[in-house]
């Protein structure tokens, strides 16, 4: 089912003792279903063992993605790859 803006969503830091600052350390994402996301993230191996995960916004979709926006405006910043937004900045007017 495709995503609508207006679905509710959260904004997520996923951050181990290193991490102090959510704007610059650990990796911020978003997600309809923070459990079932935090599963995958868990699988992927991609972070080291000992993070943990804190909800940092609750909103809509779109709302969420200005948000993780806010967190993430370049690329490679902290363990995100992209900057934030992802694929919804072209649907949803996110700043780049």
């Amino acid at each position: 089912m495709p995503s609508n803006e207006n679905d509710a969503c959260c904004v997520y830091w996923i951050k181990d003792d290193s991490c102090v600052d959510p704007f610059r350390d650990g990796y911020i994402g978003l997600t309809k279903n923070l459990k079932s996301r935090w599963r995958d993230h868990l699988r992927s191996g991609r972070f080291p063992m000992s993070v943990t995960i804190t909800e940092l916004f609750h909103g809509t979709r779109k709302e969420c993605a200005h948000e993780e926006n806010k967190y993430r405006k370049q690329h490679n910043t902290g363990w995100n790859r992209n900057n934030g937004g992802g694929r919804f900045r072209k649907t949803f007017g996110v700043a780049s």
